[in-house]
């Protein structure tokens, strides 16, 4: 196990964090592992369990409204990205090795982002680049601005699926 009560860049806290491993028969097991940051919190888990004929795996996330612009700003200070991201996975699977472990998988991933600004590009996260692709046939005016996106997919033996996805503008809302 490794407790982190304080990391610290001169005056500025930038957070703390704990992670207990556990290696039990076989099975590999990270949980918590949990951050905590100036602009929110993140809680994770995972395990890996080899056996004779297969692998099993699962893994558990949760972040709560993490305001993603103080972490850009700590890479770079001029830097104007923005906003808050929200996530829940659930994920379990099991395939005969790793590379293949996903085509058996189950589970639900949901995730919310709010931009403050999709074009600063400090980080390339798939949901900024989602909008972008998603906007310009949604919305062709440039003066509209993202307000969020919230998504939700179920995975079916390794099939993802989409079961909600609403994404607003300041010009119009797509679900």
């Amino acid at each position: 196990g490794i407790e982190v009560e304080r990391v610290q860049s001169g005056r500025d806290w930038l957070g703390s964090g704990k992670l207990t491993a556990n290696l039990e028969d076989g099975r590999l097991k990270i949980d918590p592992l949990t951050l905590d940051l100036p602009g929110g919190s993140v809680d994770m888990g995972f395990a890996l369990q080899p056996g004779e004929r297969d692998i099993a795996m699962e893994a558990r996330a949760s972040i709560e409204k993490l305001d993603y612009g103080i972490l850009a700003r700590r890479i770079d200070p001029q830097s104007e990205t923005g906003g808050i991201i929200s996530l829940d996975l659930d994920l379990k699977a099991r395939g005969p090795d790793l590379k293949h472990i996903m085509q058996g998988s189950n589970g639900n991933i949901g995730f919310a982002l709010a931009p403050k600004d999709l074009n600063a590009g400090i980080f390339d996260l798939w949901a900024v680049n989602l909008f972008t692709a998603l906007m310009p046939s949604l919305d062709d005016d440039s003066k509209s601005k993202v307000n969020c996106l919230v998504a939700r997919f179920g995975i079916d033996h390794g099939i993802l699926r989409p079961t909600s996805l609403l994404i607003d503008s300041s010009r119009i809302q797509a679900s």
